[in-house]
């Protein structure tokens, strides 16, 4: 049975009381009337009527003594049970009361242990998607792979475990892009890496930003991360650099929720280029404490640790090698 019925249940129950109690009493004030005005009525007649002669039946005192009885019944009725009956509909109400609050601080607690239970999964699936993504950059630099085709290895190797933890769900249409900032022929933000719900527009073509442009620039010029839980507010907007001719039809639908983060490299002061997690649910990355968007988040923040680490460690692997070649040429 669930909290939902329990209430409903409880609410029959104290309505169901309450009426019966008042039916109760209804019944009794009838009676205790009934008695007191009968039995009044008796004892004023008893007045009226002659003395009883030797050998008649003492009817005057008989109904004289039975009417008094009778109000006297009624009278009591009225100080003992008219005292109780208000007394019991307030027990009933504080026990409705206190049924209603244990119930809504069970709700409360189901709710804070699903929320972590919730949680939990999350760091799981992170924790399984950064351990992924430490060996992928191991198998990937080993290989001799290109920066290109490590940074996709990296979001391809943990796909499952990185989308779960960002809570994308099915039919929800989000991407996962790696840019990079390249100087020739001019500076600007190329997507290297990226992985998208449809699967089959990952070959697509994607746009090319300058420094601070787009959502992508946005977080490349301030250097900081830029998480939007409604990308497409007028006061967003009004902030964001996107020129007129990089906005496309779709833009207003397919991205309502945004997270940009900037990879940073061996403490470099500009950063390396930007990761990007987008989402055509609102809210997605709502960063409100408390809110599950803040954990999304997390997962755009793992895959520019990831990237970092994975250009840092082929720079460091390419300087022995530098250094063997100018030993040669020397």
């Amino acid at each position: 049975m669930s909290l939902q019925e329990l209430r409903h249940q409880a609410a029959a129950i104290n309505g169901h009381v309450r009426s019966r109690m008042e039916r109760f009493e209804g019944w009794h004030l009838f009676y205790k009337v009934a008695l007191i005005l009968v039995g009044g009525s008796l004892a004023s007649a008893a007045q009226f009527m002659a003395e009883p002669t030797a050998g008649e039946t003492p009817w005057k005192i008989v109904l004289g003594v039975g009417g008094s009885l009778m109000a006297l019944a009624g009278g009591g009725l009225v100080g003992l049970v008219g005292r109780d009956a208000p007394k019991a509909l307030e027990m009933a109400r504080q026990a409705n009361d206190q049924a209603q609050t244990f119930l809504i601080q069970r709700d409360q607690i189901l709710q804070e242990v699903a929320n972590l239970r919730r949680q939990s999964q999350r760091d799981r699936y992170l924790f399984a998607a950064a351990r992924a993504m430490r060996e992928g950059i191991e198998q990937s630099l080993s290989a001799g792979k290109t920066t290109g085709e490590t940074l996709q290895f990296l979001l391809d190797l943990p796909y499952r475990s990185l989308t779960a933890a960002m809570g994308f769900e099915s039919g929800e249409r989000w991407t996962l892009s790696v840019f990079q900032r390249t100087s020739a022929p001019d500076e600007a933000l190329v997507r290297v890496a990226g992985v998208r719900a449809e699967r089959t527009e990952e070959n697509r073509q994607g746009r090319t930003w300058g420094l601070d442009e787009g959502y992508v620039g946005a977080a490349f010029k301030r250097k900081s991360d830029v998480i939007l839980d409604d990308a497409q507010a007028s006061g967003v907007l009004a902030m964001i650099n996107i020129p007129a001719g990089k906005i496309q039809a779709t833009d207003s639908s397919r991205y309502k929720s945004v997270a940009a983060i900037p990879v940073r490299v061996d403490g470099d002061a500009s950063p390396w280029g930007v990761v990007v997690a987008t989402s055509d649910r609102q809210g997605r990355f709502d960063i409100t404490p408390g809110s599950p968007g803040s954990a999304h988040a997390e997962g755009a923040r793992l895959i520019a640790e990831m990237v970092a680490l994975a250009i840092a460690t082929a720079h460091n692997r390419a300087k022995p090698n530098r250094s063997r070649a100018k030993a040669k040429e020397v």
